[in-house]
């Protein structure tokens, strides 16, 4: 009988063990892709922006061409 429920106890750490590093993977995985979508929006926000600005140059240009 002793040894059925060490068994048992030996079975229970090892599920115990594989739901922690479960958890552990988890956590790293959706910190990093919150990580990794932050610099995605912030390098597209940036990308945006400098074409924003690009075409609002040439507008410009191309509206005092037309003024001369």
């Amino acid at each position: 009988m002793d040894n059925r429920g060490q068994t048992t106890f030996e079975y229970l750490l090892l599920v115990g063990g594989v739901v922690v590093l479960g958890v552990l993977v988890i956590y790293m995985l959706t910190s990093s892709v919150r990580s990794s979508a932050r610099d995605v929006n912030r390098t597209v926000s940036n990308a945006t922006g400098a074409l924003t600005n690009k075409a609002q140059n040439y507008i410009n240009y191309i509206q005092d061409i037309n003024d001369i």
